[in-house]
């Protein structure tokens, strides 16, 4: 078996003890790094969407800064998403209903293409009362994705991406 040596010194500058690594470990490691280069890459959840949703919200944000109210980045964000060609709405009504009995209406601020829904905010910060409640409307939405994009946050528009398959089945209650 063959040792690679690294030798250490103390802080006199007398020399230090030697210490070995055998280059079987470290074949192991190359080994190990090299299964994560070569993995395939697995395709996101409406990928295209995805990209152009991201790339609207960073224009936006490069265009009018923080410091609005939310209603001005929904506005432009629509109009930014439109332009895009991806079809947008923000009438679209969501029952919230207890034991099979409707008790209330979620209406979320962006529904992209009928399949993806974003939440917007403009705070200096997102709380976890804010990604909690971001959780709470994904799980009861149909939609099988969610952003939760802040405009408020100085330095950067901030955004959550979420897919429904960890929002829907078991709610985290106190993790966030």
């Amino acid at each position: 078996m063959s040792y690679s040596f690294r030798c250490y010194s103390n802080a006199v500058g007398n020399p230090g003890r030697l210490h070995y690594n055998s280059v079987k470990a470290l074949n192991h490691a190359e080994a190990n790094a090299e299964k994560r280069r070569t993995m395939p890459v697995s395709k996101l959840l409406y990928e295209k969407e995805s990209y152009l949703i991201r790339g609207a919200c960073f224009a936006l944000y490069k265009e009018l800064g923080c410091g609005h109210k939310e209603v001005i980045y929904q506005r432009g964000l629509l109009q930014k998403l439109s332009s895009a060609g991806l079809t947008v709405s923000r009438e679209e009504q969501i029952p919230v209903k207890v034991e099979g009995k409707k008790v209330g209406v979620y209406i979320p601020d962006v529904v992209v293409n009928g399949i993806i829904m974003l939440e917007l905010k403009a705070s200096s910060m997102l709380t976890k009362q804010d990604i909690r409640q971001f959780w709470q409307y994904l799980h009861i939405a149909p939609y099988k994705l969610g952003f939760l994009v802040n405009f408020g946050k100085p330095g950067g528009v901030q955004i959550i991406r979420r897919v429904y398959d960890t929002a829907r089945g078991k709610i985290p209650r106190n993790s966030v």
